[in-house]
């Protein structure tokens, strides 16, 4: 069953829409995004993937360095345990306006980094237990997990060919 969503995860990563404006300069790209987290100290049942998406205008700024921009949505879910009786999960949704620079080197090799800025839009901590607390209950306001928009930001760093 795990394997299976590996595989859709692996198939959907590769995936990449790219429209180039009529200067082959800029273009629009819609990216799918997938992520899963793995408790190391529990082996109780996770979520295996996080869906999310972004959608990047790209500007050429000469032949060799671009400018990228837009927006990233990311859903997130991800459990822990504390020993073998209480569970926690903390779902969440979370909103980033990238912004990307892109280098090209020789032989189509480059590099990419850039800022993720962005809120934490909406979220909450859930628990549960093996003794007295059969269904998930809402633990947010006894944490220090907000509820309420957080700013938060992501440093990004990558390479490739094309």
């Amino acid at each position: 069953m795990k394997s299976r969503y590996i595989i859709i995860a692996v198939i959907l990563l590769l995936v990449t829409i790219s429209c180039f404006a009529q200067d082959k300069t800029s273009a629009l790209i819609i990216n799918p995004q997938f992520s899963f987290y793995k408790d190391k100290y529990s082996h109780n049942s996770f979520v295996p993937l996080n869906p999310g998406a972004e959608i990047l205008y790209e500007f050429g700024l000469n032949s060799k360095i671009s400018l990228s921009s837009g927006v990233s949505y990311f859903y997130s879910i991800w459990k822990y345990s504390v020993g073998r009786k209480s569970f926690f999960k903390r779902p969440a949704h979370e909103l980033y306006l990238p912004v990307i620079m892109r280098i090209e080197f020789k032989q189509k090799f480059f590099t990419e980094f850039g800022l993720y800025p962005g809120w934490l839009v909406k979220g909450k901590e859930l628990y549960i237990n093996n003794i007295d607390i059969g269904d998930w209950k809402d633990n947010t306001e006894n944490t220090n997990y907000s509820s309420s928009p957080k700013f938060s930001a992501d440093l990004y760093f990558g390479t490739g060919f094309n």
